[in-house]
């Protein structure tokens, strides 16, 4: 019986929406409580009471398992949607974006939260862009239970100079605990176009080791032949009074040109700043750092 009123209630919460069933609940009680009035019997207010007591449980259980099932089938079509886009990523040649700059600055908080601002200048090689697909993750065995508070935002996007005002971002997660978050143009971006993308993470305990732990983490960046870099401008910056020692990590390809500087901002916090230019594909260049 129980179980019919749940459903009952999760279909009437679909078609009327919450308010509209929370207003029920209250006119059933107000409707209780004079009844009990009119017979003068505590029993009957009891009995209304306890009544609508299990239908207030009912509603809620059931309001439950339906964000619960709304949530997973929304991951199943952000992974769906995923593999689809690298299909058809991966299946040509061509890379899809040549970025003339790449600054990214990470805002790193006291309980070890990250707040990411990545801004992208460049132009697209492909006769057609309709997406771009980004991946990232924290240098720890992250639990899952903090990737559904991961959040993406698009900032700004500009498409030769002209504003562009809305496009979608979905993610999903891939077995490493590391997120693909892909960016949907509303349309498609034509060869030689001029984009600038301003895009913002935040990302709950990304830095927890680091901070709370004081063990090392690396900060770093991959070229890939769908998003080739020219210059990466790429700042870590410290709760104020946190300082951090820091180094290059060892690479096989001396071509590029890197370096590493420290700086402190406007609020007086400390900043380190990495540099690189000139970057091959699949290459893997960054810092090391630890808060002393």
């Amino acid at each position: 019986m129980l179980g019919d009123l749940a459903d009952w209630f999760e279909s009437h919460i679909l078609r009327r929406g919450t308010a509209a069933v929370f207003g029920s609940l209250f006119t059933l009680l107000t409707f209780s409580t004079l009844l009990g009035n009119v017979f003068g019997s505590v029993v009957v207010r009891g009995i209304a009471l306890v009544c609508v007591g299990l239908i207030v449980v009912a509603a809620v259980v059931a309001s439950l398992m339906n964000r619960r099932n709304a949530r997973s089938e929304h991951r199943m079509h952000s992974e769906l949607l995923a593999k689809y886009c690298d299909f058809i990523i991966d299946h040509r040649p061509e890379p899809l974006i040549m970025a003339d700059l790449w600054k990214q600055t990470v805002y790193i908080q006291r309980n070890g939260d990250v707040r990411e601002v990545v801004v992208i200048s460049a132009t697209t090689l492909r006769e057609l862009t309709y997406f771009i697909r980004f991946m990232c993750g924290p240098n720890w065995e992250q639990p899952e239970r903090f990737h559904r508070r991961v959040k993406v935002w698009i900032r700004g996007l500009t498409v030769d100079g002209e504003v562009v005002p809305r496009c979608r971002v979905t993610k999903s997660w891939r077995p490493d605990g590391r997120m693909k978050s892909i960016v949907h143009f509303e349309e498609p971006v034509r060869e030689g176009q001029r984009i600038k993308l301003t895009m913002e993470r935040y990302w709950p305990a990304k830095c927890h080791p680091m901070v709370c732990d004081h063990v090392a983490d690396d900060f770093t960046f991959r070229t890939t032949k769908l998003i080739q870099v020219k210059k990466i401008d790429f700042r870590i910056v410290f709760p104020l009074g946190v300082d951090a020692e820091f180094g290059k990590l060892p690479s096989n390809d001396t071509a590029f040109r890197m370096k590493v500087t420290t700086d402190v901002d406007s609020e007086n916090r400390n900043v380190i700043v990495w540099r690189a230019r000139d970057l091959p594909v699949f290459q893997t260049v960054g810092i090391w750092v630890k808060i002393k």
